[in-house]
């Protein structure tokens, strides 16, 4: 392809430009919408700005080699088609995998282009002859320049008439899929509605037997814990009744057993104190008699003694 390559959208191209499938990034379908059928690739380049040539053609290799794209007239010095393999571009020209989803729709969106699509064929041929009748022309006489002229006009009109046809055919299909899809759309809403509002009032009446059935539980439970508790303070009492009496009743057995016992020590005391007295009292009078033993014995002694130096002077 040159700058002069004028290229038109095929029907799976012109459903990618309309957004009724997405298989292309952002890029490729901004430069896929430049591609009109008349405007050729130096122009689609002047309307892009900064991309250069070289990317634009490969770019447009990539559409042309996925059928998005197709050449609506080729010059006479169009360069060789590049090899199938991949090309590096900067900007984000990658290519999707449709879905099985995005495939149907195609088919459906081929078949309501179909009267586009011949439009569009019938306006190719035509181009086609024009280019032949060109060619043949250059080596003919001037003689058949205002008949050119004249054919290529009437080629001009009819390629302004099929893309007038072409434009009307989009927007139809485009009102109508989009009123398709509206309505899809709210019986789809409706539906959905009316699910989760039975979901609703199943998952509403699930919580209110549960929270009866949670009460009720409840209600046993506390019941049940009454009942033991107050079981519990009645027992409670008993035994606390019957401790207290237990209690008093050892408390008397302990003050009868203390008072026997404090009668006990104090005949004890009387009876030990009275041993103590008469024991004193014996050995009292055992120390006076002994006392008196030894100082008679003393003055037995002294007066032997006495009559005994007076014997001896």
């Amino acid at each position: 392809m040159d700058s002069k390559t004028v290229f038109t959208k095929t029907a799976k191209g012109l459903m990618e430009a309309t957004g009724k499938t997405s298989a292309l990034s952002r890029d490729m379908r901004a430069l896929l919408k430049e591609i009109d059928g008349k405007a050729t690739v130096a122009d689609v380049q002047a309307k892009l700005g900064k991309l250069p040539q070289a990317k634009l053609q490969d770019a447009l290799q990539v559409l042309v080699k996925n059928d998005f794209i197709r050449e609506f007239k080729q010059s006479q010095a169009a360069a060789p088609e590049q090899t199938a393999a991949a090309v590096d571009i900067d900007l984000d020209f990658t290519m999707a995998i449709p879905t099985a989803s995005t495939l149907a729709k195609q088919v459906e969106e081929e078949a309501r282009q179909k009267a586009q699509a011949a439009a569009e064929a019938a306006a190719r041929a035509k181009a086609e002859a024009a280019a032949r009748a060109k060619a043949e022309a250059q080596a003919r006489a001037k003689r058949d320049a205002e008949q050119r002229r004249a054919r290529e006009e009437a080629e001009r009109k009819a390629k302004e008439a099929a893309e007038r046809e072409r434009r009307a055919a989009e927007e139809k299909a485009r009102r109508e899929a989009e009123e398709r899809s509206r309505r899809e759309a709210e019986e789809h809403a409706r539906k959905e509605a009316e699910e989760a509002e039975r979901r609703a009032r199943e998952e509403a009446e699930r919580k209110a037997q549960e929270e009866a059935e949670r009460e009720r539980r409840e209600a046993e439970e506390r019941a049940r814990r009454e009942a033991e508790e107050q079981a519990r303070r009645e027992a409670e009492e008993r035994a606390r009744k019957e401790a207290e009496e237990a209690e008093r009743k050892e408390r008397e057995e302990a003050e009868r057993k203390a008072q026997e016992e404090a009668e006990r020590e104090r005949r004890e005391a009387e009876e030990k104190a009275r041993r103590e007295a008469e024991e004193q009292a014996r050995r009292e009078a055992e120390e006076a008699e002994r006392r008196e033993r030894e100082e008679a014995e003393l003055k037995e002694r002294e007066e032997a003694e006495r009559k005994a130096q007076e014997e001896a002077e």
